[in-house]
């Protein structure tokens, strides 16, 4: 495998992991990446940023359904969780 050829598990193709990303945002808000996956997370402001961030950073590498279940399912019935920050 050549420098420029990708990695498998497509992490060097640009694909980060949801749960890498909860890592990150929890560090910042200072909660757990586990609180934040959680489709009920009490966490509204820092799993916004989380789902944020998992499509603008893996939209060109993930189907929007698969992302969305691993995000705890983020669909028109739960929406209203991500729509407005309190």
């Amino acid at each position: 495998m050549g420098a420029e050829e990708p990695a498998a598990g497509g992490i060097a193709q640009g694909l980060i992991p949801a749960g890498e990303i909860a890592r990150m945002v929890g560090e910042e808000y200072g909660v757990r990446a586990e609180e934040l996956m959680k489709a009920r997370s009490p966490h509204r402001e820092a799993r916004r940023v989380l789902i944020e961030m998992s499509y603008l950073l893996n939209v060109s590498y993930r189907p929007l359904e698969k992302l969305a279940d691993e995000l705890g399912g983020i669909g028109a019935t739960n929406q209203g969780q991500t729509s407005t920050i309190d």
